[in-house]
């Protein structure tokens, strides 16, 4: 019997690299270097993000003690590679209750850098992940779609969904 770790999570594919005027940065190490400074740390999303209520509804879960990870994923030359880290809090752009987010500044450089054809879809984020572990590496053979229970690296295959809600099973 297989045995499921609470859910759902999330997963959001990302390049690896991004490229802010003529400097090329790792996601991950910008982002792991904003932990190390003061313990916390938020991913931004671009593109459509939840309705209010279903970050409402997550954060509250989160709150009353379920575990929820961010799964990073990105392509490689061999196939697929994922990050993972424990979300402490969801939050749309705009509503985070006077909060301060403690992020890379690359996401503000995004705002002033003209739009190229291999830039992001948006210049701000449209939803925040707030981090309570550094990203570190992880497998993806246990992940599951909570939508109809595919194996997620399958899924990344044949979809291009940036953002996929998951299950992790043993």
């Amino acid at each position: 019997m297989e045995r499921t770790f609470k859910g759902p999570h999330v997963v959001l594919r990302i390049k690896q690299k991004i490229r802010i005027r003529l400097n090329e940065l790792d996601v991950i190490e910008e982002h792991n270097r904003i932990f190390e400074k003061v313990g916390h740390v938020a991913l931004g999303k671009f593109g459509a993000s939840w309705h209010q209520t279903k970050c409402d509804n997550f954060a509250k879960e989160i709150r009353s003690g379920a575990t929820k990870h961010l799964y990073l994923v990105f392509k490689t030359a061999s196939g697929y590679k994922g990050f993972r880290a424990k979300i402490r809090n969801v939050v749309l752009t705009g509503k985070s209750q006077g909060r301060l987010l403690a992020y890379p500044d690359y996401y503000n450089q995004l705002q002033h850098q003209p739009s190229l054809f291999d830039s992001v879809l948006a210049k701000k984020p449209s939803m925040w992940f707030e981090l309570a572990e550094r990203l570190e590496s992880h497998s993806l053979k246990k992940l599951r779609l909570l939508s109809n229970d595919r194996p997620l690296l399958d899924s990344l295959n044949q979809s291009r969904a940036a953002m996929m809600l998951v299950t992790e099973k043993n």
